[in-house]
């Protein structure tokens, strides 16, 4: 007799665990981060300027990174916002070339 109750807790314990969302560890979530910035960077500016030495924050529920990085005569800027079991990216990439080239160029 309690056999089918084991069961039916089994089959409602599977059917939890495969619906929900697997949390992110800080360092995935700041790897993530680098990664989606520096695809984005690629296709803007033909350049993947980050390295993953900013750590993520959980800011309102979600994984924000962001990173400024210098790199030759420009300064890359990234803000990342992921979702905490990494879904839903948002990804912003700036570059601003520094006041010495621009002024160069003239």
């Amino acid at each position: 007799m309690k056999a089918p109750y084991f069961v039916a807790l089994l089959l409602v314990a599977a059917g939890c665990s495969t619906s929900s969302h697997v949390s992110l560890r800080p360092s995935e979530a700041a790897l993530l981060a680098q990664t989606l910035a520096n695809q984005k960077a690629k296709v803007l500016y033909q350049s993947a300027p980050f390295t993953n030495d900013s750590a993520a924050e959980i800011v309102d529920g979600k994984w924000v990174w962001h990173k400024l990085q210098s790199s030759g005569s420009k300064t890359f800027e990234a803000t990342v916002e992921i979702g905490n079991d990494g879904t839903k990216p948002k990804v912003e990439v700036n570059c601003v070339e520094s006041a010495a080239t621009v002024g160069a160029s003239r």
